[in-house]
Order: C-alpha cells, then sequence, then structure tokens
C-alpha cells in the first residue's frame, strides 16, 4: 500500500513536469521564475483589495472648497492635476493599443504598463512602519487597504487614507512615463552624443538619466502642492528642511528603482532581443503562452522594484524624520482622517 502510495506520487510528479516540459515552464527559466512572482503578486493584491471592497471600504471624501483653509485655487488645481494623471494614464493606453495595433501583436510596452499599473496594491507598504506621506486635502482619498495585506502592521493603519487617483491604478499606470522618457532621453540625447556607449558607462549615464527624471517629477507633485513628505535627521540629509516643498535626499535613492530597471530591461529587450535580462527563456516557450509570460515577468520585475522603493521609504521614516513646521492646514497626514 504505502509502495503504490509513493509510485502513484511518483508518477503524479512526472505526469506535472510532462504536462509543464510541453508548455516550456520545465525546467524553470528566469522568464517562468519571475512570472511566479508575478503571479503572487496579482493573488496577494487580489487578496488584500478584494477583502477591502468586500469590506466597504471603497468610501471616497470628496473635497469641500474652503475645506481645511484650501484656497479655491489650490483647490481647482489639485482636480485639474488628477484630471491630468488620468489623461496621461488614458493617453499611454492609447499609446500602447496604438502600437499593439500596428504590429499585430502584444508589445513589450503594453506589457510594461500592466506591470505598473498592477502594482498599484503595494502603495501602503510605504507607510508600513509610520506614515511617509502627507496629502493635499484637494485630493480625493479613501481609507487605506493596508490592514488587508497580509502580515501588515503598523500602529494607526486604521486611521490611514490613500489618494484614490494618484495612489490607485491609474496613478500608477501613468508612471510607465518614468522608464519612457528615461529611454527617449537616452536615444535622443545621450546615445546621439556618445553612439558607442556600451557596459557599465552605458548604465551609468541611464542612472544619471533616471535619477534627473524621477528629481523633476517628483518636484512637479511637491511644488503643485499635491504630496509633502516628512524630513530626515540629521536635518542635512533634507533640502529646504523645515520647509512644506521639503525634500530628504534618501528619497533620490528610489531612482534606480522605479525607472532605470525597468527601462534597462525595455533597451536590452529591443536590442539584444526578446530572449535577454529577466526574459531569457521565452524563445522556449509555446508562441501562445509568450506574451502572458512576460507581462506577468515584469509585473513580478516592477513588483520588487516596489518593495526596494517601499524599503526606501520605512528606511527614511526610521530616522525620526519630521513634519515641515510651515505645514499650511490643506495637508493632511495620511494617517488622519
Amino acid at each position: 500500500m504505502g509502495l503504490g502510495t509513493r509510485h502513484g506520487v511518483g508518477r503524479t510528479q512526472v505526469s506535472a513536469m510532462t504536462w509543464m516540459a510541453a508548455r516550456g515552464l520545465w525546467p524553470p527559466r528566469p522568464v517562468t521564475l519571475w512570472a511566479a512572482v508575478g503571479v503572487l503578486s496579482l493573488v496577494l493584491g487580489t487578496w488584500s483589495v478584494g477583502h477591502w471592497l468586500l469590506d466597504g471600504g471603497f468610501t471616497v471624501h470628496v473635497p469641500q472648497p474652503g475645506e481645511r483653509g484650501i484656497s479655491d485655487a489650490r483647490y481647482i488645481a489639485m482636480w485639474v492635476f488628477q484630471g491630468l494623471i488620468m489623461l496621461t494614464a488614458i493617453g499611454l493606453i492609447g499609446y500602447v493599443v496604438r502600437q499593439c495595433l500596428a504590429q499585430r501583436r502584444f508589445t513589450f510596452d503594453a506589457s510594461l504598463l500592466l506591470a505598473y499599473a498592477a502594482c498599484f496594491w503595494m502603495e501602503p507598504l510605504t507607510n508600513l512602519i509610520r506614515p511617509s506621506l502627507v496629502l493635499n486635502v484637494g485630493l480625493l482619498r479613501a481609507p487605506t487597504w493596508g490592514p488587508y495585506i497580509p502580515g501588515w502592521y503598523s500602529h494607526d493603519s486604521e486611521q490611514q487614507t490613500h489618494a484614490v487617483v494618484i495612489s490607485g491604478p491609474w496613478g500608477y499606470a501613468m508612471t510607465t512615463v518614468w522608464p519612457l522618457l528615461a529611454a527617449l532621453v537616452m536615444g535622443r540625447i545621450v546615445l546621439r552624443r556618445w553612439p558607442n556607449l556600451r557596459g557599465g558607462r552605458f548604465v551609468l549615464a541611464a542612472l544619471g538619466c533616471s535619477v534627473l527624471i524621477d528629481w523633476t517629477l517628483e518636484w512637479i507633485y511637491i511644488l503643485t502642492g499635491t504630496v509633502t513628505f516628512p524630513g530626515a535627521e540629521p536635518t542635512w540629509l533634507t533640502l529646504f528642511s523645515g520647509h512644506w516643498y521639503q525634500f530628504t535626499t534618501l528619497r533620490w535613492t528610489a531612482s534606480p528603482f522605479w525607472s532605470l530597471i525597468p527601462f534597462l530591461i525595455r533597451h536590452f529587450y529591443l536590442t539584444v532581443g526578446p530572449d535577454s535580462t529577466v526574459l531569457r527563456g521565452s524563445a522556449q516557450l509555446p508562441p501562445r503562452t509568450v506574451a502572458v509570460t512576460r507581462t506577468l515577468a515584469l509585473i513580478g520585475v516592477v513588483a520588487a522594484v516596489y518593495l526596494m522603493f517601499a524599503a526606501n521609504h520605512v528606511l527614511y521614516t526610521r530616522f525620526d524624520g519630521s513634519l515641515p513646521t510651515d505645514l499650511p492646514s490643506y495637508f493632511v497626514p495620511v494617517s488622519q482622517p
């Protein structure tokens, strides 16, 4: 009986491996391993946000003119800013749809857009230990789904909120412009000036472009009065320390994560071929599964990138960073309703 059971288990394992091998899933390759990470991310995200929705968590607070002293001009600016984020996301969707139709296939950029949008559920992780974000009261806000994330820990999670537009799927889909802008700057400026740039020098140049793009786009968020961040100790780590537009230099370490890594994957995909970097093994996959597996792999990579990004936030909130001393009344820490 025991021997038969062991033989039965062995036959089941062989059958499973045979089934996976027939579909190019065995032995594991980088693309399938990263696709597994992508599936895990989607499962966790669906579990967390799904339970949040079923418990009635999506109760949107619509800001009112004059709320917490916000001026009419600032109030209108917040609606315009959120509208621009939505329009940018819609524009990116139109771009990849047109690209897919022109090439008659599901393109890399379409997979990348889905990967960025799919990681929105990880946003609360940046406030895991202590809130690292202060929102403008003029933004659409809702309670966070953080407590529904498995293993969640935060001392004030029940009071935390998130911005519906900038922290939702639309807002994260919009951030696909980070690696696309890096590609544009590298292609139109850097490689035209130094066409033979290769290896480590190419990566360093791409890092420089990523940092400049990240600084610029981050400052747009801050200087428009959309968000602000706690400072860091010692104060020399923070530019304009004590003011609502302060910017801790520790946030700059996020640049390599959010734009550089996806940019490099995209660059080598287009120049070396689809069977490169984290997508190695794609050539052995059945043609019908390539696009799905590639998309799942990119979701896995962007999820891992976001974990590094969130760890950066958690790191600098451990430095006992303080809120700006001249914080206007219309800024609301995410830990306040």
